[in-house]
């Protein structure tokens, strides 16, 4: 029962793939759209309210670890996604979802928990996290759309400008207006971020739920699924060559064996939280694809959490030749 509790989420979202796929008429309840946008608002609304944004003013001072970390985030993974999905025979749907989770930010808190108990530079992880999210709202949808264009997708400058005026509004906003609701908020009451949390985490089941019962109600969307064993492959080696990649720049540039931790945990890493309402509103005209797209990030978030004994290992060995170093020389 306790190994349940640790991982009612994960568990969750193999609950409402699987009852959206056996269910589709679900997605009727959603015909208008109205119940995912009032969910992605109030995820946004949830997040403002506990993202640690004095991370932010805490972590100024290590500038040569944040612009390692925004640069492996945002730059190298998606140019290496976009890379190997040319050269690879894959369905179209299925690398439009890789090149989405591609631009994600780094997760919310998962890295930060991870990088704390495994010792390493807590601070610097949390102010990436922070600094990767709230950018994220802006950087993501933009850097999609030119992988889209270079992938042959072309999006006219008038949708595009649509789309980040609706994330704005969906998610800018809330996550402005939630942070502002804190500061009032927490001067009064005692916030218990943990039950916030597990009320985001719900909401994020309830959208994957209707988003994947309204792709299933379309035959093509059943199809495209059994020629995803390729793409998910990829994406489940990919962690371990970004990872690898991470560690091999983290060396070769000299940092701390505390920054290395931080490093391995929150570059690779993708967020589920802020990736599936971000993307529900990215593809808020096209639901039919929407469900597609969110598969692969749906099999990457709790592929990265099993993985995290790989980094730690990681993590373990670099400290211990830092250590090994140190002793020859005195």
């Amino acid at each position: 029962m306790s190994w349940i509790q640790r991982n009612w989420f994960v568990l969750g979202i193999f609950a409402a793939v699987l009852l959206g796929l056996l269910f589709p008429s679900l997605s009727v309840l959603n015909s208008s759209g109205i119940i995912t946008t009032g969910i992605v608002i109030g995820l946004f609304l949830s997040i403002g309210f506990t993202l640690p944004v004095n991370a932010l003013k805490s972590g100024l001072a290590n500038i040569r670890l944040h612009l390692f970390m925004q640069f492996f985030i945002f730059i190298l993974t998606p140019l290496y996604y976009f890379l190997i999905t040319s050269v690879l025979d894959l369905p179209a749907d299925l690398r439009i979802g890789i090149l989405a989770l591609a631009v994600l930010p780094t997760t919310v808190s998962t890295c930060i928990v991870f990088t704390q108990a495994s010792g390493g530079n807590t601070v610097g992880t949390m102010f990436n996290a922070v600094l990767s999210n709230v950018g994220g709202v802006f950087l993501s949808p933009l850097l999609l759309s030119l992988l889209l264009q270079g992938a042959g997708r072309d999006i006219p400058a008038s949708v595009l400008a649509s789309i980040i005026l609706s994330l704005c509004w969906k998610m800018l906003l809330p996550l402005i207006i939630g942070h502002l609701a804190n500061r009032i908020y927490t001067r009064r009451w005692v916030v218990n971020k943990k039950k916030v949390g597990s009320f985001n985490n719900l909401l994020i089941l309830f959208l994957v739920l209707f988003s994947i019962a309204r792709s299933a109600s379309d035959q093509a969307f059943i199809e495209n699924l059994t020629k995803m064993g390729g793409g998910v492959l990829l994406i489940a080696l990919s962690f371990y060559l970004l990872t690898a990649l991470a560690y091999v720049l983290g060396k070769a540039l000299k940092f701390s064996s505390e920054d290395m931790i931080s490093i391995l945990y929150a570059a690779p890493q993708k967020t589920l939280a802020m990736g599936v309402p971000l993307l529900s509103a990215y593809f808020a005209d096209d639901p039919q694809l929407l469900g597609t797209v969110l598969i692969p990030l749906l099999f990457y978030h709790p592929w990265q959490i099993m993985n995290a004994g790989v980094v730690r290992m990681l993590s373990v060995m670099n400290r211990r030749g830092e250590d090994s170093l140190e002793g020859k020389r005195s």
